[in-house]
């Protein structure tokens, strides 16, 4: 089933009608495409292994995963086409291509498909913002935001870390566990392809080796990322972009003005599927990429200004939606010069307000909790790159970063068990019981990671352990993030 119009109820232009006919898929188009897009990416990839067996220099590889990157991104905008169900006419070869794109991209189909449709009836409005997004808040709600909040904003909306961190935390690690709302079928996505990356990832480890694997994997799957956020950023980041509040959303205007026409060099433009005509799948997500650009010469009234790359990256400082001028803004123009000047952190008084502040509602449970919860993951990504890349110092930093979590999760046990008693007056909730049991186990799995580094030396049987127990700690600590937050939630 093709995926409907997020205006289908409203009224809609004349013209609208006439893009109907676009939405209607081509199988030859589409296996002409997954052939010149899946065989070159299976080619470079070979090619890459080929490159690691003949010890060819790694930026030789790397020149190759560029190359490489570019396919998958291709292939990742086949799998977008596929949940909207506009790929293919048979809803069957649609879910087909869909998982097994899905697991070349490291995207369960089912759970994206789900987000990406909430992203598609929501776009534009601000009282539904937060899901399938990047989070983007108003001036005001900046403005009135703690001033850690505003830090952790900063964050996020950085380019290091949208662009750096970013992808390898999305596709390597966030997708390996469903979105927040998800039913079975989601869930039943996300376990399959994980089972399949790991069935690949075991194949790889049992021929061309774990190394060779993740040294051509890795890089490949981290550069089409980096672009894939980059163009889902700009698709709804830029200057003059609409925004309206839920009573007031005009569908067509979140489509024409709320998405971007990033208009792309011919070569970019195949590489990309097309996907720069984003302003015209918003106005009608059946139709298939393939299609995009012939609607789009039929249908003058959806020629709206285009974004060159020159001009998108201007929209890298803007931050904030301007609700009162309309569009975005960058912090300084929406009159804020940075967090510390807003809340006077620079000033006598205001570091002393600032310290009295924080020490009002400092909670160590939920500062030593979230101290694990950045320790695990980062220790897990770091043994993974020392893995790839034979790095003995990546690797001790990983037992370094064990070592202060092993001193810390006592520290969050007890501090929660306090927090128990006296904020929740003991309550025996199975939530607090959960979290009980996995601290315990995340205070196992971590010990008996750092043991079996300390005491068994290199032996394969310790590294095993050790690899296995690192990397389970991973979701435990979300699991522990997730009842974390379903308690901060309960008590707002």
């Amino acid at each position: 089933m093709t995926t409907e119009s997020p205006f289908r109820h409203a009224a809609k232009p004349d013209w609208y009608a006439q893009t109907a006919r676009f939405a209607r898929p081509d199988p030859g188009k589409a296996k002409l495409q997954l052939l010149n897009t899946l065989l070159p990416y299976v080619l470079v990839l070979n090619l890459m292994f080929l490159s690691i067996h003949l010890h060819v220099p790694y930026a030789i590889t790397l020149g190759l995963a560029v190359i490489g990157a570019a396919y998958l991104v291709r292939i990742f905008i086949i799998f977008h086409d596929c949940t909207h169900g506009s790929f293919l006419p048979s809803p069957r070869a649609n879910r087909i291509i869909g998982y097994i794109t899905g697991i070349l991209t490291f995207t369960p189909f089912d759970d994206w498909r789900r987000t990406h449709a909430v992203h598609h009836v929501t776009a534009g409005d601000l009282d539904r913002r937060g899901t399938g997004d990047i989070r983007t808040l108003t001036v005001e709600e900046y403005r009135e935001a703690s001033f850690f909040k505003r830090l952790g904003y900063r964050l996020y909306r950085s380019p290091l870390v949208m662009f750096g961190l970013g992808p390898g935390w999305v596709f390597l690690l966030r997708n390996r566990f469903p979105f927040r709302g998800w039913k079975r079928r989601d869930l039943y996505s996300v376990l399959f392809t994980n089972i399949a990356l790991l069935t690949i990832i075991s194949a790889a480890s049992a021929t061309v080796g774990l190394r060779a694997y993740a040294a051509v994997q890795l890089p490949v799957l981290l550069i089409a990322a980096t672009v894939g956020i980059w163009l889902f950023y700009i698709q709804h980041n830029f200057r003059g972009i609409y925004w309206a509040r839920h009573e007031k959303v005009d569908p067509i205007r979140v489509a024409l003005e709320g998405a971007s026409y990033y208009k792309l060099p011919r070569l970019l433009q195949w590489f990309t599927a097309n996907i720069g005509f984003h302003h015209l799948h918003h106005i009608r997500p059946g139709i298939p990429n393939y299609r995009l650009q012939e609607c789009f010469e039929a249908t003058p009234q959806v020629h709206v200004p285009p974004l060159t790359i020159r001009k998108s990256l201007s929209s890298l400082s803007l931050k904030l939606i301007d609700e009162e001028n309309g569009g975005m803004v960058g912090f300084t123009s929406a009159g804020i010069a940075s967090t510390a000047d807003a809340q006077g952190a620079f000033t006598l008084n205001g570091l002393r307000g600032l310290l009295v502040d924080i020490w009002n509602v400092f909670l160590l449970h939920a500062v030593v909790a979230h101290v694990n919860n950045g320790l695990i993951p980062a220790a897990a990504f770091l043994l993974l790159l020392s893995i790839a890349t034979g790095d003995v110092y990546l690797e001790r930093t990983v037992l370094h970063l064990l070592l202060i979590a092993l001193c810390m999760i006592p520290v969050s046990f007890f501090s929660g068990i306090l927090d128990w008693r006296r904020k929740f007056h003991g309550a025996r909730a199975p939530v607090f019981f959960r979290k009980i049991w996995l601290t315990v186990s995340l205070f196992l799995l971590v010990g008996s990671a750092a043991m079996a580094r300390l005491s068994f030396g290199q032996s394969a049987f310790s590294r095993w352990i050790y690899a296995g127990c690192v990397f389970a700690s991973f979701p435990v600590v979300v699991l522990l993030g997730h009842y974390g937050a379903k308690l901060a939630s309960a008590r707002k």
